[in-house]
């Protein structure tokens, strides 16, 4: 039986936040996978999330990718 109040805490032994997986640090961040070939991602799921580093080196061109289950967004930071 699903506990519906389960979540995961990482960095912390409790929190208030509401989520299903909670990061908490105050001097660390998350780091999301990077990649160079979107593409090779095999079966993508919706709500995949990494970082995409462009494979010439130009950090410019960097990009936070999502996945909305049919086509991947890229956000320019």
């Amino acid at each position: 039986d699903d506990d519906a109040n389960a979540k995961l805490i990482i960095g912390a032994t409790s929190s208030t936040s509401d989520g299903v997986l909670v990061l908490e640090s105050t001097e660390k961040a998350m780091v999301l996978p990077i990649i160079e070939d979107y593409q090779a991602i095999k079966n993508p799921s919706p709500g995949m999330i990494a970082f995409y580093k462009s494979p010439d080196g130009d950090a410019t061109k960097h990009r936070l990718i999502t996945y909305n289950g049919l086509t991947w967004s890229f956000w320019k930071p």
